[in-house]
Order: C-alpha cells, then structure tokens, then sequence
C-alpha cells in the first residue's frame, strides 16, 4: 500500500510540474508571435497541452513500472531517477512533435502560421492543433515504446 501512495503523490507531483513547464514553454513560444496572446494563439496553447498530456499518459504507464519495481526493491532513489527520466523523454519528445507540427502546418497550408496566429486566425490554430493532437495520439505509444528501450532499466521477473 505504501508503495502505491508513493506512486501516486509521485505521478501527480510529477505531472502538475510537467504541465507547468509545458505551459510555460509554450506560452514563451506564443508570446513570441504576439503579445499579448491572440484567442487563437490561446487555443493552441490548449490544445498544445492536450497533445503534451497524451504522450504523458503513454510514458506514465512505464514510469510507473519502473518506480514500482525499484520501491519493491527498497531503491525508491532509483525509482524516481528513472520516472524523471522517462517523463523528460516524453517532454522532449512532445517538443518534437509540436514543431514537426509547425513544419506540417507550414507544408500544408502554405501560410505564415506565426503571423496568421497574431492575426487571430483560428482555422490556422485549429488545423495545427489537430495535427499535433493527431500525431500525439498517433506516436504515443510508439513513443513509450522507444522510451522504453532507450532508458534501460533490469527487466522484470516472470
């Protein structure tokens, strides 16, 4: 029981901080289009949140593997090294697919997305986040599924 509380309080302390550097990364990127943020730059900025979230969720699932078999081996430490290191894969990986988003969007609608966004056009923000909403839903299991071949951790008993 105690290793599922501790799993808890560490995924929820783990994702609001996530969620707060998403937000905070992404607001910084959009202030740099328009200040103050135009009501499609705020969509996107949601809908950025969203796709962040869903590759969160995929990468949660092996974190949470891989902090449990370290707490029952009283390596708790080492448990929260490896949950960090999976949840930053799944940061930098969504960082990725947000501006393979932005090259998507600039290959298909042939636009200036950055100074469609100040314009407050919102089939613009609209298209790209739902390139970005689909490539996360899309790539984020496949995402985890890299995460966890990449980050090697002991496998675990049959």
């Amino acid at each position: 029981m105690k290793i599922a509380i501790s799993n808890l309080v560490l995924t929820l302390f783990f994702s609001l901080s996530y969620f707060y550097i998403a937000y905070k990364v992404l607001r910084a990127f959009f202030e740099k289009i328009s200040r103050p943020l135009s009501h499609a730059s705020h969509v996107l900025l949601l809908c950025s949140l969203l796709g962040f979230g869903i590759i969160l969720y995929n990468i949660s699932d092996i974190a949470t593997n891989a902090f449990q078999f370290y707490a029952i081996k009283s390596q708790i430490g080492k448990g929260i090294m490896y949950y960090i290191l999976f949840g930053i894969f799944g940061f930098l990986s969504s960082l990725f697919l947000f501006h393979i988003s932005l090259f998507l969007v600039k290959i298909v609608t042939k636009e200036n997305e950055k100074a469609e966004l100040a314009r407050n056009n919102y089939q613009i923000a609209g298209i790209h986040a739902a390139i970005f909403i689909l490539l996360c839903l899309i790539l984020s299991s496949s995402l985890a599924s890299v995460a966890h071949k990449m980050i090697a951790y002991p496998r675990f008993p049959n």
